[in-house]
């Protein structure tokens, strides 16, 4: 057994042993029927979960059998960006609303015919980015500012106040409340009093929470950059809030009127994406989903769930009523199930004398062109650069009469005369440059891309490597009494091996020993 197979093991008993069934879960992929290779936003039915919609920046699909196959329902027309909230009606089951770039559109047949409900010349108003039902009244975040309308009413009013100045990026209802997120406070609705109150700034340098309401004040201010990315209430609780910050992730136990944070997150939540509340009571968890990967917070730990995903980018997370997990990547549909443990690794005579993860990571560097040697090289040849000098050749034609008489023979001549010309030769070396050349800068600069392109490619390369060796082992367990079974098995084992070959030009496919050659 080889070094990396036991880190393997050991990396998958560690995870195994915590305790908690999503993390003996792994993800399955999901989905046919999807064109585009990025989904970018999911909703599952409140009533029946066998009901999905995935949006992908072009079009909206429906699934009525939990997610397997997908049909097209909706595409805006003219200049269509993108999708970005999904909204199924919980009291009109058939009713769905997807907020987009050009608009909001509403289908009252479940998906089957749609008509743009809401439209704004102004290009951030026009942008829909959160809706929520609470009662009988409609609420509508866009690029600028919130609206609201009855139901059944067709005209849409801005609240007035200063949420009519803000991008609204999130709506979320929770008892007596309605939550509102722009991109540094979150402010709440009293549905009894109708007042709005501000519960929670996050600051420019560093998030920050305040422990009592504000009320809201009328004079404009700086929006600062975007730091707050989601708000979430329990479903148990609809006194208990989280709010997800690019500072951190945020607790409130009694309506957003004291709160403290959470542990410190393995990654930066600058990159957060999706936000799902697992459990409930005593027993309740947060799954978030980053460009880094989706990461559990069970008791106080940070934990990665990783097993069976192919990409690190979660564009979102939702939760069925069965507690089902689906993710939105840029590889499609995964969803998660509790109780799934992990499949054993088979040995090396199941494996065959395959690459190991290390070589994987080589040949992907030597094909991505983004190896550390190669800046280093780079400050070497600057550094040498001094030595060389600056050659200057320079060439001037002499100034004279080409033809002349000559008078001094009878008869006079004409001579031609001898064409002058003049050449010089200069050096000159810039000795500051060995202490410290201008090229150094823009190296650094490159070095950083450089850097982050690296770590993309090899963390796309080792989910994708030990994905097609879980596969393998499930390969080899399987009973060759299923044929369907092993088939679908070897088509995701193909389409990895594919993908590795893209990532290292297919050099994985070339240093392959087929199993059948390992064995004798």
């Amino acid at each position: 057994m080889t070094y990396n197979l036991r880190l393997a093991l050991l990396c998958i008993f560690a995870f195994t042993s915590a305790g908690f069934s999503y993390q003996s879960a792994a993800w399955q992929k999901a989905g046919s029927g999807i064109y585009e290779p990025a989904v970018v936003k999911l909703a599952v039915h409140p009533r029946d979960p066998s009901i999905i919609f995935a949006a992908t920046d072009k079009t909206l699909y429906q699934s009525s059998d939990g997610g397997k196959h997908y049909r097209s329902v909706f595409q805006a027309p003219g200049g269509f960006q993108g999708i970005n909230d999904i909204y199924i009606d919980p009291l009109q089951p058939r009713g769905i609303y997807a907020a987009t770039d050009a608009g909001l559109y509403a289908s009252s047949d479940a998906g089957n015919h749609w008509q743009r409900t809401y439209y704004s010349s102004d290009e951030q108003s026009r942008e829909c980015l959160a809706l929520l039902r609470a009662g009988e009244t409609l609420y509508l975040g866009t690029g600028r500012g919130l609206f609201y309308k009855p139901v059944e009413g067709k005209d849409w009013v801005s609240v007035g106040n200063e949420l009519s100045r803000k991008a609204v990026n999130h709506i979320a209802a929770g008892g007596r409340f309605i939550y509102f997120a722009t991109d540094d406070a979150v402010y709440d609705l009293d549905r009894k009093t109708s007042g709005y109150s501000r519960i929670f700034t996050a600051g420019s340098a560093r998030g920050t929470a305040v422990d009592e309401s504000e009320n809201v004040s009328e004079s404009a201010e700086e929006t600062p950059p975007p730091l707050v990315r989601f708000i979430r209430v329990a479903a148990d609780d609809d006194t208990t809030i989280y709010i997800a910050t690019a500072r951190g992730i945020y607790l409130s136990g009694d309506s957003g009127r004291h709160w403290r944070i959470l542990g410190n997150p393995p990654v930066d939540l600058e990159t957060l994406n999706a936000f799902v509340i697992l459990g409930e009571e005593e027993d309740r968890r947060l799954l978030v989903g980053t460009k880094r990967g989706a990461f559990l917070f069970d008791d106080g730990r940070w934990t990665p769930v990783y097993q069976g995903m192919e990409t690190n980018a979660m564009n979102d997370l939702v939760k069925d009523a069965r507690g089902r997990v689906y993710a939105a990547t840029d590889r499609g549909v995964f969803y998660l199930s509790s109780g799934q443990a992990f499949s054993p690794f088979p040995s090396e005579d199941h494996l065959g004398n395959e690459p190991t993860v290390q070589q994987v990571h080589r040949w992907a560097i030597d094909y991505a062109e983004v190896s550390p040697d190669k800046i280093k090289n780079w400050r070497a040849l600057a550094g040498k650069r001094a030595l060389l000098p600056d050659l200057s050749v320079g060439l001037d034609r002499a100034e004279g009469e080409l033809y002349h008489w000559d008078t001094g023979q009878n008869p006079d001549n004409l001579l031609k005369g001898r064409d002058l010309l003049n050449w010089d030769v200069s050096l000159s070396w810039d000795l500051g440059d060995l202490i410290w050349s201008t090229d150094q800068t823009a190296i650094d600069s490159r070095s950083k891309l450089m850097v982050e392109l690296r770590e993309d490619v090899l963390d796309q390369v080792t989910r994708l490597y030990f994905e097609r060796r879980r596969l393998q082992a499930e390969l080899a367990a399987v009973d060759s009494s299923e044929p369907p079974v092993q088939f679908d098995k070897q088509l995701r084992i193909d389409e990895l091996t594919a993908l590795l070959d893209a990532f290292t030009g297919g050099e994985f496919s070339r240093r392959l020993v087929p199993m059948e050659e390992a064995k004798k």
